[in-house]
């Protein structure tokens, strides 16, 4: 049932049927023009078996739980050519237990409020047209989508330095809290061939989960250089206005390089940056890096291995003697399946260290058995 229901979503909707093959026409001229597809279904579903604090197992004070760290379900539309349009809700598991202290006694109890378990989003919403001018190729994004911000495409899934844990997969500019996931807003790029291109965009600054009534915006210009196809050099800027009175002026930097050899893929990068407050100057500065690996697999129902390990550091008051620099260590190991429809079926492992320079904050262990799917 599970199958055939992978099946049924997999299935686009076409434009028409297809047409009659004219008398004398050969049937490879025809698989020449595929049907155009109008309306076609996604879903994701991604769940794990998490271990948290496991450095804390002989004492009994490890966490283990099962979740849902992702669920989504969409459509993307396509009236004609060149336009486009997407959908998706996502429905995920949400922490939502609290400690209670009782009485005087000092003790507390740990309350799951059942209520706010699940919340539901829409990561993306937005209208898409795309157009070509001699060798650029230009395409205008309206609506909730995801924020630009230097490698941020290149962490989650397809060919990309994903490890299969609930936060680990994640690029440094969201690890870090300087850039929401998604947020509202216009993004506008500019494809040269495959020597690279330009992004801006105008985004509320805030996030896709809640609503935006001031005049506080990022503004962000993405440069891609591709000086050879195993090679691509990115360099953004950002710009944003945040508060409700606009007060926090930001601006930060990103640079990044990526390098293709063989099977091999490996990526660093560089953020920093500074928030500038009516009453306070607060610095920033990260780096990180993620080298991948792609290993083909001789069963014929496997499709590859792709072991990753990634390390991040990231301070958020830099010149200060807070302790909140962290630093990140993880290493993963998704396992791809060959399923119907080439459908992305994997599972995965993964183990993250967390370390931070709070003594009074211990190295944290985490552990992640991963399951997952899309179309």
């Amino acid at each position: 049932m599970a199958w055939g229901l992978i099946w049924l979503l997999g299935s686009p909707v076409h434009a028409q049927d297809a047409p009659a093959e004219p008398p004398g026409q050969a049937p490879a001229e025809a698989a020449e023009k595929p049907l155009q597809r109008v309306l076609i279904p996604h879903a994701e579903l991604r769940g794990e078996l998490v271990g948290d604090g496991l450095q804390g197992l002989p004492a009994g004070q490890a966490a283990l739980g099962f979740g849902v760290s992702r669920g989504r379900v969409g459509a993307e539309l396509r009236p004609m050519p060149g336009v486009r349009s997407l959908v998706v809700l996502d429905v995920r598991q949400n922490d939502a237990a609290s400690t209670v202290p009782v009485g005087e006694t000092g003790e507390s109890v740990r309350v799951d409020a059942y209520a706010g378990d699940w919340e539901a989003h829409l990561p993306f919403a937005y209208v898409e047209a795309r157009g070509e001018t001699g060798p650029l190729t230009h395409r205008l994004t309206a609506g909730v989508q995801r924020t630009l911000f230097g490698v941020r495409d290149a962490y989650d899934l397809d060919d990309a330095f994903y490890v299969p844990h609930p936060s680990a997969f994640k690029d440094l500019g969201r690890r870090s809290g300087l850039i929401p996931s998604f947020d509202l807003g216009v993004l506008y790029s500019a494809d040269f061939q495959d020597l690279g291109g330009l992004d801006l965009a105008v985004s509320n600054g805030s996030g896709w989960r809640s609503v935006e009534d001031n005049f506080a915006k990022h503004l962000t210009a993405r440069l891609r250089i591709t000086p050879v196809p195993q090679l691509e050099v990115r360099a953004t800027g950002l710009a944003g206005w945040e508060g409700a009175t606009n007060e926090t002026v930001l601006l930060a930097w990103q640079a990044s390089a990526q390098l293709r050899v063989g099977p091999a893929r490996l990526v660093v990068e560089g953020l920093g940056g500074k928030r500038y407050a009516p009453t306070a100057r607060t610095g920033m500065l990260g780096v990180a890096g993620a080298l991948g690996v792609d290993l083909a697999l001789p069963p014929a129902s496997l499709e590859r291995l792709s072991p990753v390990v990634s390390l991040q550091r990231y301070d958020p008051t830099t010149g200060a003697a807070a302790g909140d620099a962290w630093t990140l260590l993880a290493v993963g190991a998704p396992l791809y399946w060959k399923a119907r429809n080439d459908l992305p079926f994997w599972t995965g492992l993964a183990w993250e260290l967390a370390v931070t320079e709070d003594p009074e904050r211990p190295v944290n262990h985490t552990a992640a058995l991963q399951v997952g799917w899309r179309i």
